[in-house]
């Protein structure tokens, strides 16, 4: 959310990124990259000047509430964020290689120059195929683009139909079936059955905060939990093990990220195996 400070606050606030702008001249001159204007909220984005192009971009976070930061300090949050994409026929193809968040920027500054070096030499092979292959396109204008920061997204997810197809694309990408629920909680599940008969799920739930909540209404007050669990089922045990999840998540501070946060936690987890999941799950007999 857009705090209301003056034009003189702004630039106050972005005054940090210019201890960094000498390795951006560095690296945008050495790999042909150019800057893209983001606004004025702390951001840097640069790009290739190709049909395919590579992206790397970093920005300043939101606070607790979903809030901008008016003040700078070292170790304010950033995300970094690289990729490729390409406009095929009206539709925008994407693939993530790398999407990390709440780095302190002291510490995100002094390891920057050398994590743009090693993405580059990943990005560089990629190919139109790597960005189609089993990748949904989304129509130009129609769906808010990856780091874009677009409070319209706030409003998508106030409306059920919307929830839903965000959750349908990841569907269509990662073969998951889609399991929605409006009542007696506000929850969206998402399971996949891998040929390893380990099942993955996510599921976004609407905290509860007492018998006076509504359920079936959306106020930017609202929060969230995303959970994410894998688990096997053997001899009439299940073991269950969570990944680290988003708790009392606002409204307003999930913006562009729901879907992200999906393919990064899916990402991970997707390497767990069976036997990973046995030796540290939690065993609990199935009933």
């Amino acid at each position: 959310m857009v705090q209301h400070i003056s034009l003189e606050q702004f630039k106050k606030l972005n005054e940090h990124l210019v201890q960094i702008e000498p390795l951006y001249e560095k690296f945008c001159k050495k790999y042909s990259f150019h800057i893209i204007d983001t606004g004025r909220y702390p951001r840097k984005r640069i790009q290739t000047k190709k049909e395919l192009f590579i992206f790397f971009d970093i920005a300043m976070e939101t606070n607790e509430q979903g809030d901008d930061f008016t003040e700078f300090y070292p170790e304010i949050p950033y995300s970094i964020t690289t990729g490729a994409q390409i406009i095929i026929n009206g539709y925008r193809y994407y693939k993530l290689n790398m999407y990390l968040r709440q780095i302190p920027f002291n510490i995100l500054a002094n390891n920057l120059y050398s994590c743009f070096e090693k993405e580059y030499q990943i990005l560089k092979d990629w190919t139109i195929d790597i960005l189609t292959q089993d990748n949904l396109g989304f129509k130009c204008g129609e769906y808010p683009q990856i780091g874009k920061n677009t409070t319209n997204f706030i409003e998508l997810l106030g409306k059920p139909h919307d929830i839903e197809y965000i959750f349908n694309i990841f569907c269509k990408n990662h073969d998951f079936i889609l399991i929605f629920h409006k009542k007696p909680e506000y929850n969206i599940k998402l399971l996949h059955y891998s040929n390893k008969n380990i099942v993955f799920c996510f599921k976004l739930k609407k905290d509860i905060k007492g018998e006076d909540s509504i359920l079936d209404s959306f106020i930017p007050e609202d929060s969230y939990s995303l959970i994410g669990k894998a688990w096997i089922e053997e001899n009439k045990i299940r073991y269950t093990k969570t990944i680290p999840v988003f708790k009392n998540w606002p409204l307003l501070a999930i913006k562009k990220d729901l879907y992200n946060e999906i393919y990064i936690k899916y990402d991970r987890m997707s390497k767990w195996t069976y036997d990973f999941i046995k030796s540290t799950g939690v065993a609990t007999e199935i009933k």
